[in-house]
């Protein structure tokens, strides 16, 4: 089995890692976000702070996913320990895929009242729109295979993708099991991923 490089950086609640065998594994992401089709965000009445299109991946039973699913619990874990949150293991909540055509965008929001949320960067080059946290002058032009990991009371946004060259990128929420009450179930999200973009 392949393993991947981690390289851990630690600012404001924000912890930065790279799949090192990125290319072979975001061909397989790229080709099953394309296979299973997307819904624009604006189709949504509901939904007035972001135009982008997406998929709902949380019960996908894709081996690509699975292995991106497999790699970002260990790549939290690690942050957590970082983040001096003691944990016995974490539960996805949600996770889906983003697609940004020219002129897409995602306004200020924030992810909880999940403990962290995540992007990994599927399609990205710089002079795509980075991922920018609000108050904090940080902002993180991902590029392919890397992956954000941070506090989910961050707020951040994405501004207008400005090239014809979709942004892609797969988000999620997470919670610690270490801040959940002992009755607490996994309870199989059915939330659209429109709910809370990244």
């Amino acid at each position: 089995m392949h393993v991947e490089k981690i390289e851990l950086k630690y600012e404001d609640n924000i912890g930065i890692f790279h799949f090192d065998d990125h290319l072979a594994l975001n061909s397989l992401l790229n080709s099953e976000i394309s296979r299973c089709g997307s819904k624009k965000s604006s189709d949504n009445p509901t939904q007035e702070n972001h135009n982008i299109t997406g998929i709902n991946f949380y019960n996908s039973r894709n081996y690509s996913f699975l292995r991106l699913k497999k790699w970002v619990e260990y790549c939290v874990k690690k942050f957590m320990s970082v983040d001096a949150n003691k944990l016995n293991g974490v539960i996805f909540e949600d996770i889906w895929a983003n697609r940004y055509e020219k002129g897409d965008y995602i306004r200020r929001h924030r992810h909880l009242p999940n403990t962290y949320a995540f992007v990994y960067f599927v399609q990205s080059t710089k002079d795509h729109p980075p991922l920018s946290f609000d108050g904090s002058y940080f902002s993180f032009q991902g590029k392919d295979g890397d992956l954000i990991v941070f506090n989910a009371s961050l707020w951040h946004h994405v501004e207008k993708n400005m090239i014809e060259l979709p942004r892609i990128t797969i988000s999620g929420n997470i919670q610690s099991t270490s801040v959940l009450s002992p009755n607490y179930e996994n309870h199989n999200s059915n939330l659209s991923m429109f709910n809370i973009p990244t």
